[in-house]
């Protein structure tokens, strides 16, 4: 999502980055043009993209975007995965040089 502040309570949307396989997109719901559609209608089928378990997301910081659909009034469900969460992970298994205690490895 992208939004004017990191802040949920304050954030409004501008615009969401959607990607499939061989394709990506951007839908810019503010902008300075004249838009083309109607962005409160955007929103709210983008909302309720999001909060459908059955499309499964992946993304960065997906703790804050929930933060921020659920301020707008929306949800995310269906998260697979985290890169960020993923970083954190990784790097402080990676800092304390203990790989055999990884989660799914053979002793843990």
């Amino acid at each position: 999502l992208r939004t004017t502040s990191l802040r949920p309570e304050s954030a409004q949307l501008l615009g969401i980055a959607l990607a499939l396989p061989g394709d990506v997109a951007y839908v810019p719901l503010a902008s300075r043009a004249e838009p083309t559609f109607d962005a409160t209608e955007a929103r709210r089928l983008l909302l309720e993209l999001l909060a459908d378990p059955a499309v499964h997301k992946i993304g960065f910081d997906l703790k804050n975007d929930l933060r921020i659909c659920r301020q707008l009034g929306g949800d995310l469900r269906g998260i697979t995965g985290d890169i960020k969460l993923l970083d954190y992970v990784v790097y402080k298994w990676d800092k304390s040089g203990n790989y055999n205690e990884l989660p799914g490895q053979p002793g843990t």
